[in-house]
């Protein structure tokens, strides 16, 4: 995604367990106050309430798409280029061993392909962190602030790069579950271990604009297509509050509904950030901020 491409706010909606308690108190303080040092929530992608969230159906490729893959890949960057370690002719495991050229090179696609999926299960252990685009949204605000008794985080893009584990994008909603075919991975594979590894040649876009990296961990059903979600998935898979440095937490909103208490919890740890009550709009269906 390029720049122009980013939103230029993000709303991360939030509940408080439809109580007054401490469990309510704390929820909200300990949102709000690693938001303010830039932290949100990450979860894993399984434990997600959509059970086939980016899940996607795999169908197996043929040996002659893998060899066109790689070869592809190996023509824009070089034929030692490797796709899982170091350069796979200048290994030791490899040069030492009196193979002819041809069959290294076979048993070299080979592990690329048996490797391939591997990437599957890695990425399905990646950790996600959720956002939404529309703050107007009565369903949102419904759904996931505790039918408007929660609050919304506001956070405002900068200039700051993601880490290299992070992907982030607009979630992509589908009528039928996506097909990837499984030598797609080694093309998305080799893009992202390009970027991890520092280098600073261009990562072509068929390369890395691939339909397996638009879908990896972002599509749902066109049933969810209500949340316009924003994802940000740590393919590490760490869970947790993690620093997001690309956004600034700029606004707190709390919900019409929003018990007093919790709201001057909110306000007393929020600081210097505006705390705003929302409210319904007048005819039409939606959820107002500001004037």
């Amino acid at each position: 995604m390029t720049k122009l491409d980013e939103p230029q706010k993000l709303y991360r909606f939030r509940s408080i367990k439809n109580d007054e308690t401490n469990d309510g108190f704390d929820r909200a303080k300990g949102e709000i106050e690693n938001a303010i040092l830039g932290k949100v929530w990450f979860s894993k992608l399984d434990s997600q309430n959509d059970l086939l969230d980016s899940n996607f159906v795999i169908e197996n490729s043929s040996d002659e798409e893998f060899s066109e893959a790689i070869s592809a890949f190996q023509k824009i960057h070089g034929m030692n280029t490797s796709l899982y370690g170091p350069k796979i002719y200048d290994n030791r495991l490899w040069k030492n061993r009196p193979w002819p050229k041809a069959k290294k090179r076979e048993m070299y696609w080979q592990e690329c392909k048996d490797n391939s999926l591997s990437w599957v299960d890695r990425f399905r252990k990646s950790s996600i962190c959720c956002f939404n685009l529309d703050l107007a949204s009565m369903v949102m605000w419904g759904l996931y602030s505790d039918c408007h008794r929660g609050f919304v985080l506001e956070f405002q893009v900068t200039d700051n790069e993601l880490p290299v584990n992070f992907i982030s994008d607009r979630v992509k909603y589908f009528s039928q579950r996506p097909i990837v075919r499984s030598h797609e991975f080694v093309e998305h594979s080799a893009a992202h271990l390009e970027q991890k590894n520092g280098t600073k040649r261009h990562v072509p876009p068929a390369f890395f604009d691939t339909s397996v990296r638009g879908i990896l961990l972002g599509h749902k059903s066109e049933e969810w297509k209500f949340e316009q979600e924003y994802r940000f998935s740590d393919i590490e898979g760490k869970t947790g509050f993690q620093d997001l440095i690309k956004w600034k937490l700029v606004r707190i909103i709390v919900g019409k509904n929003t018990p007093n208490k919790i709201e001057d919890c909110i306000r007393s740890c929020a600081g210097d950030i505006p705390v705003i009550r929302a409210r319904l709009h007048n005819t039409e269906y939606k959820v107002v901020v500001g004037d």
